[in-house]
């Protein structure tokens, strides 16, 4: 088939010349257009008309055709979805948000809130590529100050993680075709640190004893079941460092007791249901100890849901998993009775975390079995550390001066003389 290509300036798209079945000939317009959803061009081709044929007055003329090219990209053009808000941080968030389509729901639901809380008010309507570095630095001290509302400001790592998405959102303009930015002005922004053991809000070893003892079950008290679901729960949590989805979600075949361990293979989201943990690291084993293999083989036992999918943590009544905001509510309950200091259920797996370290589980071990995607997560536990084999190895520098410290205790006589002097 032959067909002749016309150039046009850049802008206007190509006219083309393609041959018919019945040897006559017809004129093709063909220009590029932006996808909106996806923010990349894509190919339009029209038919202009048929060609005019030397010496006959049916069909366009080159010209003709031209003109007519013309006025079918001005009206595809007008007749195109129109961008409200332009290429506005907003619009490139949402675009990026809708084409993460191979990343976990609720990660994109984690950054839809954030850039929602933190950035869409201030910063959603301004024009992508007409951001600079001030502005970001702005929302970073206006974080750090709490809006005025929250007196201790917000924390360092989650002012960490609303710029370290913004930066994302412009890299994801970048690369578009063509770019709807040029640079980053939410790179290299000066963060505030999380510092190493602070901000960890936990339990110490005694006042989770203390939360525990205070839900002594008593086999005639009303509402037992939930009393022993409450105690095998929190002790597993602080024991075995499960998020809280990660617990709603466990079943009963996840638990692996001759192994003496617990799979960790779901987790419960709360607008996505039963999926697989967000990263392949929080897919694990953790190690069950005797403590709470006792209370979940108790669980068990008098539990009347029996099947192997069965939800360990299930509502006793109905096996229903368990929404969140009760877990949460029962804990706050329990805390304020045993007059401990409050914290989220999160803070159960910040108490297991904080006692590993201080027991000296390495970062790498402790990173395992917290199912962290990065080790720069796990070392917020690295202050708790006490590193014995250091302090042997100083005691070892100074062994002859301490056996001889220990074997002379100053007399009265010495002490009295020292005092006249």
């Amino acid at each position: 088939m032959k067909s002749e290509t016309q150039r046009r300036p850049y802008g206007s798209g190509n006219l083309e010349s393609h041959k018919n079945a019945d040897g006559s000939e017809s004129w093709y317009g063909r220009w590029y257009v932006e996808d909106l959803a996806t923010g990349k061009r894509k190919q339009v081709r029209r038919k202009v008309g048929r060609k005019r044929r030397p010496g006959s007055t049916d069909g366009l003329t080159k010209r003709e055709a031209e003109k007519r090219l013309a006025a079918m990209i001005a009206a595809e053009d007008a007749a195109a979805p129109q961008r409200a808000d332009g290429r506005t941080l907003g619009w490139a968030a949402d675009t990026m948000f809708d084409a993460l389509v191979a990343t976990e729901p609720q990660t994109v639901d984690t950054y839809r809130r954030d850039f929602n809380t933190h950035l869409r008010s201030k910063l959603g309507d301004r024009p992508l590529d007409k951001l600079v570095r001030e502005d970001y630095e702005g929302v970073v001290a206006a974080m750090l100050a709490g809006y005025g509302r929250c007196p201790n400001g917000y924390a360092p790592k989650t002012i960490q993680n609303v710029v370290r998405l913004a930066s994302r959102i412009h890299n994801y303009g970048r690369d578009r075709s063509p770019a709807w930015c040029s640079t980053n002005p939410a790179e290299r922004i000066e963060l505030p640190k999380v510092e190493r053991g602070e901000d960890v809000p936990h339990l110490s070893q005694v006042e989770v004893a203390k939360l525990l003892e205070g839900q002594e079950v008593d086999d005639e008290a009303e509402g037992i079941e939930w009393l022993r679901l409450d105690r095998a729960l929190w002790l597993t949590a602080v024991m075995c460092g499960l998020r809280q989805g990660e617990l709603i979600a466990l079943r009963r075949k996840d638990v692996k007791w001759l192994e003496s361990k617990i799979s960790v293979r779901l987790n419960k989201t709360r607008s996505h249901g039963d999926r697989s943990p967000k990263s392949s690291a929080s897919r694990r084993d953790v190690p069950m100890p005797d403590p709470v293999g006792k209370v979940l083989d108790d669980l068990f036992k008098r539990s009347q849901f029996q099947a192997d999918d069965a939800r360990v943590f299930g509502n006793p009544e109905t096996g229903d998993p368990i929404a969140p905001k009760a877990m949460d509510e029962r804990l706050t309950r329990a805390l304020k009775a045993a007059s401990l200091r409050p914290i989220t259920f999160h803070g159960l797996r910040h108490t297991f975390g904080t006692q590993c370290a201080r027991a000296g589980v390495p970062m790498r071990t402790l990173k395992e079995w917290m199912g962290h995607a990065r080790i720069s997560t796990t070392e917020i536990y690295a202050g708790f550390a006490e590193d014995q084999a250091e302090v042997k190895m100083l005691e070892g520098a100074f062994d002859s001066l301490s056996q001889s410290l220990s074997c002379s205790e100053p007399n009265q006589q010495q002490v009295s003389a020292t005092n006249v002097r």
